[in-house]
C-alpha cells in the first residue's frame, strides 16, 4: 500500500459507526421531546377609550369641565396652539397617527399622546405619571 491512501483498521471502522449511531440517537431523542408550551402573556384590559372619552370630557369636547385657565394652567399654554401641535405632530411623524395593533385593537389615539408628551414635557415628570390617568399602560 502506498503511503497515500487511507487504510482504516476494524476498530477505527468500529470507533467511526459508533460515533454515527451515537449522533442518529441523539438527533432522535431531541426530534421526539416535546416543545415546551409557548407562555401567552396575560391581557388586561385598561379600557383606553375610556381614558380618551374623559379626556374628551375634561378639556377637548363642546363643553369642557376645565375652563381656559385651568387647561392654560395643567398644559403651559393655550387649547388652540395645543390643538395645533397635535395635528401637526399627526401629520409629522408616524408615532402620533392613531393604529391598530396585531388583535384589531385600537391604538392610543393622537391627543392621549401629545397630551402625555406635552405634559411631561411641561411638569418635567417621568413617562409613568400620566399612565393612570390617562389609561396608557
Amino acid at each position: 500500500m502506498s503511503s497515500s491512501s487511507t487504510v482504516f483498521s476494524s476498530s477505527d471502522s468500529e470507533g467511526i459507526n459508533l460515533f454515527i449511531s451515537t449522533l442518529s440517537t441523539m438527533a432522535q431523542e431531541n426530534a421526539s421531546q416535546i416543545p415546551r408550551p409557548i407562555i401567552r402573556r396575560i391581557q388586561i384590559n385598561r379600557d383606553r377609550e375610556a381614558g380618551h372619552d374623559l379626556l374628551m370630557r375634561h378639556y377637548f369636547g363642546p363643553e369642557p369641565l376645565y375652563n381656559e385657565t385651568l387647561f392654560k394652567r395643567r398644559f403651559r399654554m393655550q387649547r388652540p396652539l395645543f390643538e395645533r401641535i397635535v395635528n401637526d405632530l399627526e401629520v409629522a411623524d408616524t408615532y402620533f397617527q392613531l393604529r391598530w395593533d396585531a388583535r384589531g385593537k385600537r391604538g392610543f389615539t393622537p391627543l392621549k399622546k401629545c397630551t402625555s408628551a406635552i405634559r411631561q414635557l411641561a411638569y418635567g415628570s417621568t413617562a409613568d405619571l400620566m399612565d393612570d390617568y390617562l389609561q396608557i399602560q
